[in-house]
């Protein structure tokens, strides 16, 4: 594994392969960002690679290695969810099963990636849980999920947790730095905004995250100043993604608090610059901005679970709210 926050949990999957005791169903777990997947693809290529006895990586040249490389390998099966679907249905499990009650084309493992695992039916996990309940052959489940407590107790029972953390933030810290080679960009700050997450941090580089945050930083002080109204402001986040925007907003309220509670600024996520532009701990109030954080979370959490809600309104409201973090006001 090229991921040196990921080299403790590899050798661990490589003592059980070593051993020849490795578990049917394997669970990794953790936050977005990690690098669940491609540890789960790397770990099941070494499964299916035929020279990789006593090696600590797939041999890569093998057939096997190739076909895995190409993704036409006929013993590894992929469940994920389908077009738009937002679950996994329990008729790509049957059909699953009835594929792996074939015999390994090549002899060995047969692979299995599901992800994401929360995404299971109801429906769905009953009918794998038949199939982890009675293991069959060389068969091996890798479940990846960013939220294994939406999985079954049943389902999770009958799998071995490959709990996915990043032990040493410092170690990430500095592989981010390799990865966005900008001076300009601080892989500390980066790495906070993605939530410990390199791996994403890197996908908010990438998607242009930093300048969104910026956009909406912006936006956030000239509330405060009444030089924008919460009307205005709105029709401009809405055309950003409203994701992103939320994280931000939760950024912005969470380094307030820490400034008015004297929290060291080697832990805020934003900028000098944009943190001088805000106003300082003096003029803020801090139950005002706990309560404000409050209702950004709920309004998150709402939009998330209810896709009816009209995100435009909802947006609005916490904007109105927003000059009420000043004292006096």
């Amino acid at each position: 594994m090229n991921y040196p926050w990921l080299q403790q949990t590899w050798q661990q999957l490589l003592s059980q392969y070593h051993r020849h005791a490795v578990h049917h169903a394997l669970l990794f777990a953790g936050a977005a960002g990690l690098g669940k997947q491609a540890c789960a693809k790397a770990f099941g290529q070494l499964l299916l690679c035929e020279n990789g006895h006593g090696k600590s990586k797939a041999c890569g040249i093998c057939q096997s290695c190739r076909w895995a490389l190409e993704g036409t390998h006929p013993d590894v099966y992929t469940v994920t969810l389908q077009d738009k679907a937002s679950t996994i249905k329990v008729d790509q499990i049957r059909e699953l099963t009835e594929q792996l009650s074939q015999t390994a084309h090549r002899g060995g493992y047969q692979v299995v990636y599901l992800y994401p695992a929360d995404a299971l039916s109801l429906a769905a996990s009953n009918a794998l849980l038949k199939t982890l309940e009675e293991p069959s052959g060389n068969v091996v489940f890798i479940l990846v999920t960013n939220h294994k407590d939406r999985l079954p107790i049943t389902v999770k029972s009958r799998c071995q947790l490959q709990s996915f953390q990043i032990n040493n933030p410092s170690e990430a810290e500095h592989w981010l730095a390799t990865q966005i080679n900008d001076p300009t960009i601080s892989s500390d700050r980066l790495l906070r905004a993605a939530h410990g997450a390199p791996l994403l941090a890197i996908t908010l580089v990438e998607e242009g995250y930093l300048e969104l945050q910026e956009r909406v930083v912006e936006q956030m002080i000239a509330l405060l100043e009444r030089k924008e109204q919460p009307v205005s402001v709105t029709a401009l986040l809405m055309k950003l993604d409203i994701v992103r925007v939320f994280d931000t907003l939760l950024i912005v309220v969470t380094d307030l608090i820490k400034r008015v509670m004297g929290v060291s600024i080697n832990t805020y996520i934003l900028e000098k610059q944009q943190l001088n532009a805000l106003p300082v701990a003096s003029n803020l109030s801090l139950s005002m901005l706990q309560q404000w954080l409050s209702s950004c979370l709920e309004t998150r959490a709402l939009l998330q679970r209810h896709s009816g809600i009209n995100t435009h309104m909802a947006l609005e409201s916490l904007l109105i709210q927003w000059p009420s973090i000043l004292n006096n006001r």
